[in-house]
C-alpha cells in the first residue's frame, strides 16, 4: 500500500472517529430526552408492551443473523480499500436480500404459529401491535447493513448524522404525541416513519457516495 493511500486512509479514519463521537453524543442526549417524554406519555402497561416489542428485535437478530453483519464488517473495508467496488456492491446486495428473506421467513413463522411463540415471548395479547411493528423490525435490520457499508467507506459523517436525525425525528414525534395524548399505536407509527425516512436517506447516500464500478 502506497504512503499516499495510507495517509488518505488515516485521514478518513480520523474524520470518521470525530463524526462518530460528535453525532453519537448528540444521539444519546436526544435519546435521553426522548425516553423521558415516552415514559411520561405512555401508561405503565403500554410502555411495557413497547419495551417487549423492541426486545423481539434482538431475538430475531440472533436467529436470523446468518453471520451476515460480521461478514460485511470483515470484507467490505478490505474491498473498498482495494477499489473492488463491483464486488463490494454485489456482496451488499446479495446479503441484503438474504437478510430480508430470512427475516420475512422468521416473522412469517412467528405469526403463523402465534399461539406458541406469542406465549413464549410474552406478547400473545399484542398480535395487532406486533403485525405493525414487524415493519419496524425489517427496516431496523436492513438499516444496520447499510450503516455497515457506509462505515466501511468511512462515511460516518453521514451515517452518524442520520442516526442523530433519527433520534430527533422520534423526539419531535413523541413530544407531539405527548401534547396530543396519542396512544401506543401512534407511537409505533412514529417509529415506523422515522425508520422509513432514515432508510431512504441511507440508501440515497449509499447510491451517491460509494462507487459501484471498479476492479
Amino acid at each position: 500500500m502506497s504512503e499516499t493511500l495510507q495517509s488518505d486512509l488515516s485521514q478518513k479514519a480520523l474524520s470518521a472517529v470525530k463524526y462518530t463521537v460528535i453525532y453519537r453524543t448528540i444521539s444519546q442526549l436526544v435519546g435521553i430526552v426522548t425516553l423521558i417524554v415516552l415514559v411520561r406519555l405512555l401508561s405503565k402497561h403500554d410502555y411495557g408492551v413497547y419495551h417487549l416489542l423492541y426486545s423481539v428485535i434482538a431475538l430475531i437478530g440472533m436467529v436470523a443473523s446468518l453471520g451476515i453483519a460480521n461478514t460485511l464488517q470483515r470484507f467490505m473495508p478490505e474491498y473498498y480499500s482495494r477499489g473492488e467496488f463491483v464486488l463490494a456492491n454485489k456482496l451488499y446486495r446479495t446479503f441484503s436480500l438474504l437478510r430480508l428473506l430470512s427475516n420475512v421467513l422468521i416473522l412469517g413463522v412467528l405469526i403463523l404459529f402465534w399461539d406458541f411463540f406469542g406465549t413464549l415471548l410474552k406478547i400473545s395479547e399484542y398480535k395487532n401491535y406486533f403485525l405493525l411493528f414487524s415493519l419496524v423490525i425489517l427496516l431496523h435490520m436492513q438499516r444496520g447493513l447499510l450503516e455497515t457499508c457506509l462505515a466501511s467507506y468511512f462515511l460516518q459523517k453521514y451515517s452518524q448524522k442520520l442516526s442523530a436525525i433519527f433520534a430527533l425525528i422520534k423526539g419531535i414525534g413523541y413530544t407531539l404525541a405527548f401534547i396530543m395524548r396519542w396512544n401506543l399505536w401512534l407511537i409505533i407509527i412514529i417509529d415506523l416513519l422515522a425508520y422509513i425516512i432514515i432508510f431512504i436517506l441511507l440508501q440515497m447516500i449509499y447510491s451517491k457516495k460509494i462507487p459501484k464500478q471498479g476492479v
